[in-house]
């Protein structure tokens, strides 16, 4: 017997894949547009990153 069962472990990885595309699913669309922040000068990550 090992510690990790693979069934087990492929069960739980199909459930988050599952949870997963609900979250895609029900996300509003408006908010598939919309920024979550608004671009700095200084800002560590491209212009435009902060919408999906």
């Amino acid at each position: 017997m090992t510690i990790i069962d693979n069934e087990m472990l492929w069960r739980q990885f199909g459930a988050a894949i599952d949870m997963l595309s609900d979250a895609l699913r029900d996300c509003p669309d408006e908010l598939w547009e919309k920024s979550l922040w608004e671009d700095q000068p200084d800002q560590w990550v491209a212009t435009g990153f902060s919408a999906f």
